[in-house]
């Protein structure tokens, strides 16, 4: 009998941090589809924006995040006419779902990219400070 006491102890504690471990994976993969997803908008945005001709940089950029439901509450956009570079700086919050858990309601992407045009061809790089 004393066996099958230690297998339920066992079988009682592993099944919660298996449950627990399984929860952080999911809430990590959900971080990085998110913070790739809105990468990869703001790359878009930034080629589409500098093959184009628009004046209200500011407004389209925003249009666009807002077309693919990213939020623009902390976007920041400057264009330099100059160099023809344009910085486009966006946090983007979105929520927890496991993470609530232990308190973490939001997490939140932050992205930062310089394009510039060379001619015929927009090269983009990230930019790690606002």
């Amino acid at each position: 009998m004393h066996k099958y006491k230690v297998n339920q102890w066992i079988f009682t504690l592993l099944i919660p941090i298996f449950m627990l471990i399984i929860a952080f994976v999911f809430d990590f993969a959900l971080m990085f589809i998110q913070n790739m997803r809105v990468e990869l908008t703001t790359k878009r945005i930034i080629k589409e924006t500098l093959i184009s001709s628009k004046e209200d940089y500011y407004e389209n950029i925003k249009e666009e995040f807002e077309k693919y439901k990213i939020s623009t509450e902390a976007l920041t956009v400057q264009y330099n006419e100059d160099d023809e570079d344009l910085t486009i700086y966006n946090s983007h919050p979105y929520t927890s779902f496991f993470g609530k858990l232990i308190g973490i309601n939001h997490y939140r992407c932050e992205v930062g990219f310089v394009g510039h045009k060379e001619g015929e061809n927009i090269i983009i790089k990230e930019v790690h400070d606002e």
